[in-house]
This record gives C-alpha cells, sequence and structure tokens, in this order.
C-alpha cells in the first residue's frame, strides 16, 4: 500500500512540474540548449522582414540573390541543412559568391513567428514543414521555389539536390 501511494505522489509531482515548465514557458528545451551552447542559427528576437531588407540591400550592392531559409533553433533538420550549406565544399562556394543566406526563425506550432514572410514568399512551411528554401533578387523578385525548380523539406537534404535547386539555369 505505501508502494502505491508513493508511485502516486511520484506521479503528481512530475504532473506538477511539467505543468510548470509549460506555463513558463519551457516547453521548448531544444532552442534553450541551441541558445546555451552557442549554436543558436536563427534570430528569435528580430522581426525577419527586418533581416530580408537588410539582405536585399546587401545583395543589391554586392549584385547576388538572397536564400531565405525558414526554420527554427530546435529543428535538427533545419541545423543540419544550414550545417551543409557553410561545410559541403561546392555549397559552401557557390552560397558564398551567390547568396546572402538569411535564416528565418518560424518559432514553434505554439508560437509561429514570421508568418507574414512566410505567406508573402509562399515558403512550404506550413504545406511540407521545415526547412524551406526561397531564393530573391536581388530586386526581391521571387526567384524559387516554382513548379519547374523547389525543394521542400520532404526531399533529401542533400549537397547535390542543394547544388541543383541553388544552381539551376532557372535562377538568373
Amino acid at each position: 500500500m505505501s508502494l502505491l501511494r508513493f508511485n502516486l505522489a511520484a506521479l503528481h509531482l512530475v504532473a506538477c512540474l511539467s505543468a510548470l515548465l509549460v506555463v513558463t514557458g519551457c516547453q521548448n528545451p531544444p532552442a534553450r540548449v541551441a541558445a546555451e551552447n552557442g549554436t543558436v542559427i536563427f534570430d528569435e528576437h528580430t522581426p525577419g522582414d527586418r533581416l530580408v531588407a537588410a539582405a536585399l540591400e546587401q545583395a543589391r550592392s554586392q549584385n547576388r540573390r538572397v536564400l531565405l531559409l525558414f526554420g527554427a533553433n530546435w529543428c535538427p533538420y533545419c541545423r543540419q541543412l544550414h550545417h551543409l550549406l557553410e561545410t559541403d565544399p561546392q555549397l559552401a562556394a557557390l552560397v558564398g559568391r551567390s547568396f546572402i543566406v538569411v535564416p528565418v526563425d518560424v518559432g514553434s506550432s505554439s508560437r509561429n513567428r514570421n508568418t507574414r514572410l512566410i505567406d508573402r514568399y509562399r515558403a512550404t512551411v506550413f504545406s511540407d514543414g521545415i526547412p524551406a528554401l526561397v531564393v530573391l533578387a536581388a530586386d526581391g523578385g521571387q526567384l524559387a521555389p516554382t513548379p519547374a525548380n523547389r525543394w521542400t523539406a520532404r526531399d533529401p537534404i542533400s549537397a547535390d539536390l542543394l547544388l541543383s535547386f541553388l544552381g539551376s539555369p532557372q535562377l538568373p
């Protein structure tokens, strides 16, 4: 009988602590862990439209395009894609000479962020998930995805597919 009381008390304690974590906003520990490790990729504070505006200004002055990477710090696939863009020799060279990369934080299922940008650029965040990629010309016009050239979160995160998407002749 005392073991049953102990188990019920332990279960009650776990339920109370879980409720406390949700109420205090700590329900997203991966983002907190990422921030503590100094590996924050997606700015969770600056509005995405400000980040995009700054990138477009830089792209105009450097004759480059803008690569919007919609994702979140808690998303392992988003982190994997960002890492691949920086570490694969061919991808890093292409991105370095042709693009300004803008990681755009989409938040979480309970706290969406930058939804106006997601809608404006028809990013596949809500249909296919994250990460999602959008390519803009320096003047802000959307170049990709298009029906003929698209990459979505449903595709494998591979250098070859990303090189095909970003290096497509359909991207002037």
